[in-house]
């Protein structure tokens, strides 16, 4: 009976990390920000770390993202420019918020982006 108990655990806690990583599919999720600055998020195949390119940066900020499909970005773009972003993965989309950034127009803005 025990056997069988610890059995089910280990099953249903292998369910959960798969689960909780479903949300966040590999690819490209491209639009614009509230301000109408280009912005591309690639996901690498794992499904645990990706790019944020800003505004034709072509080399990209990496960050990590959580089983719970919460990120946080924080870099350097191109021409060393202090970029800090977070968002969260939900389906095949990616919403946050852009809080420092230096290149476009200078200000915090919002993104919801789709994936391609």
């Amino acid at each position: 009976m025990i056997k069988r108990t610890l059995a089910l655990l280990a099953l249903a806690a292998l369910a959960i990390v798969p689960a909780a990583l479903a949300g966040v599919k590999a690819g490209s999720y491209t639009g614009t920000t509230s301000h109408k600055n280009p912005l591309t998020i690639v996901v690498a195949s794992s499904g645990t770390s990706g790019l944020f390119k800003f505004c034709g940066d072509s080399k990209g900020v990496a960050f990590k993202i959580a089983p719970t499909g919460t990120f946080s970005v924080v870099g350097k773009t191109f021409g060393n420019v202090t970029l800090q972003a977070s968002g969260k993965f939900a389906g095949s989309k990616v919403t946050g918020k852009i809080t420092q950034v230096v290149v476009c127009d200078g200000t915090a803005q919002t993104f919801a982006l789709v994936a391609k």
